[in-house]
């Protein structure tokens, strides 16, 4: 577990290129080079997580306390500001092709995030299922982390429980964190984007079609054994594990194809949306 200092440090210092003040900045340099396409009520909300960040500067001599407080403040901030902004560039930004490669990154990016979560809770969690209180605090704290907690329980309308958990964030279509949410919304703004007959929308559709296919036919219940309706035991630890790195490996290969096809070479883009002119 994370100390306070530790975690204040990947919130706030720059010099860390993977804190979260070194990834708004570098969004706020791509934003600055795009400033005539957002939309005012849009770059109002980056304007706002900006200050939030400008006004908070890293001290190396900060206490646990401050650091704790510091740190919560600004992950409120941005988990509050980053959904607004997309919410408010939807309604009031060109739902353009510009647009639609913008959301394409964040699916791909949402897709591989909820893969390597649920990889390395698995990886957590599988070696000590004899503790079941534990398990199920964690599992809960999971899904809060991917704000799908209040869905998972509206769902299956009991604890959190390893099988129903992965079913839950691999499969289910109609949830925004799932991959499979995450990959069929990739896989329409694609088609949104290019011509259906052109080769590079052809290769994508397909390689997203099979890792769907795939993922459909996963039955996590599989790997495990209900032990008198209280708690799950896993019985395939091993070939569990390898099927989350195979699927993990696989969701990471939408980000090179859609990299080999639409960026590294001249491809065709949609046909030109229609003006009043």
């Amino acid at each position: 577990m994370a100390s306070p200092i530790e975690r204040y440090r990947l919130m706030l210092d720059s010099s860390e290129m993977g804190s979260v003040i070194s990834i708004v900045r570098k969004g706020m340099r791509n934003a600055d080079s795009l400033r005539e396409a957002i939309s005012p009520e849009a770059w109002s909300a980056l304007a706002t997580l900006r200050g939030f960040f400008i006004r908070s500067r890293f001290r190396l001599e900060a206490t646990d306390q401050e650091a704790r407080r510091t740190t919560r403040r600004l992950s409120d901030t941005a988990v509050a500001v980053i959904p607004q902004f997309f919410a408010t560039a939807q309604l009031s930004m060109l739902a353009d092709d510009g647009w639609r490669f913008s959301e394409l990154g964040q699916f791909v990016e949402r897709a591989v995030t909820t893969a390597n979560a649920t990889r390395s809770v698995a990886q957590s969690i599988l070696k000590r299922l004899d503790s079941f209180h534990s398990i199920e605090i964690e599992l809960s704290a999971f899904l809060r982390l991917l704000g799908s907690r209040d869905a998972y329980r509206r769902i299956y309308q009991t604890r959190a429980e390893p099988p129903q958990v992965l079913e839950f964030l691999w499969q289910n279509a109609e949830m925004p964190r799932s991959v499979t949410y995450s990959l069929r919304r990739c896989a329409e703004l694609l088609q949104a984007s290019l011509p259906n007959s052109s080769p590079t929308a052809q290769k994508a559709q397909s390689f997203l079609d099979e890792l769907l296919r795939t993922i459909r036919r996963v039955d996590w219940y599989n790997f495990f054994i209900n032990e008198n309706e209280i708690s799950f035991r896993l019985l395939r630890h091993e070939e569990l594990l390898a099927l989350l790195d195979e699927l993990l490996s696989e969701t990471h290969g939408l980000h090179h194809v859609i990299t080999d096809n639409f960026l590294s070479h001249q491809s065709i883009i949609s046909d030109p949306e229609p003006t009043l002119f």
